[in-house]
């Protein structure tokens, strides 16, 4: 924001120190209750839009850190060039850079609706779709520990009747298999649990993400929520890349663990139990 919200624009301009209470977006100031009871009343300000400084507060840094002016002319934007996506003041259409440009828009008739177009909806629809994947994949990974307990369990049981078919003094043979188990096993769960551990924190970026969204709804002007799904835009591929990536990995492949008894050992076995 190019001023602080959290004084009276008016009347700082007029070394006077008031808390504001509602922000305009247009103004891209806050106004302390004087100055936003004559804001809605002045003929050139009563069609602004504006928000209560505690519900400001709730936007995104992204969205609230839009700058609404020409950086180049220090001008409020009041046109939209189709031809190169770009907001633009009254001195940049006659700029070398857009002088030729034939398909331009009042700004007014660009972001009308801007929170219920296609794009937006589009964006929000992806992000929630995103996240029932993403949990789809979570529940898929925590039934892989579960299913690695289980079957470190019946190994572990099989370990065991092996044990009880062969003499005493191979007590460190089992310890030696119990404890390579155990190593596979974790090694196994650590990866899938740090996996996990990307997957909640991709969770996490997806719910501000939808979080972000109903706030811009509900308190976004409409140029802001415009030139915002851009960057939301860029949030969304972001991520769908990050799962397209694991997709083609060998993360969401099952992981097993097995065992194979030794040749020797089941000689030794069969040896007992022909002594016996």
């Amino acid at each position: 924001m190019a001023n602080s919200f959290h004084q009276c624009g008016v009347c700082t301009s007029r070394h006077v120190s008031k808390l504001s209470v509602v922000w305009c977006s247009v103004c891209d100031e806050g106004l302390c209750p004087d100055c936003a009871e004559h804001h809605s009343l002045s003929k050139a300000s009563r069609n602004h839009e504006t928000v209560p400084i505690d519900d400001y507060y709730k936007l995104p840094s992204f969205i609230s850190n839009i700058i609404l002016h020409c950086d180049e002319h220090e001008e409020k934007y009041q046109l939209y060039c189709k031809e190169h996506n770009a907001m633009l003041c009254r001195k940049c259409v006659i700029s070398e850079n857009h002088v030729e440009c034939k398909v331009i828009f009042p700004i007014e008739d660009v972001i009308q609706n801007a929170k219920s177009s296609v794009a937006f909806t589009e964006i929000e629809s992806s992000f929630q779709e995103m996240k029932e994947n993403l949990k789809l994949i979570l529940d898929d990974r925590q039934k892989n520990v579960s299913s690695l307990s289980d079957s470190k369990q019946k190994l572990e049981s099989e370990i065991s009747a092996i044990r009880c078919q062969i003499n005493q003094h191979l007590d460190k043979i089992q310890d030696h298999l119990i404890a390579e188990l155990n190593k596979a096993v974790e090694n196994s769960t650590n990866q899938i649990q740090s996996f996990i551990a990307s997957l909640r924190n991709n969770q996490r970026e997806i719910d501000e993400c939808i979080e972000d969204i109903e706030v811009i709804k509900k308190y976004a002007t409409d140029l802001q929520s415009f030139l915002g799904i851009k960057q939301l835009e860029n949030k969304l591929n972001e991520t769908e890349n990050k799962i397209l990536l694991w997709t083609d990995s060998n993360n969401l492949g099952l992981t097993v663990v097995s065992y194979q008894s030794n040749t020797l050992l089941q000689n030794i076995s069969n040896r007992n139990n022909y002594v016996q």
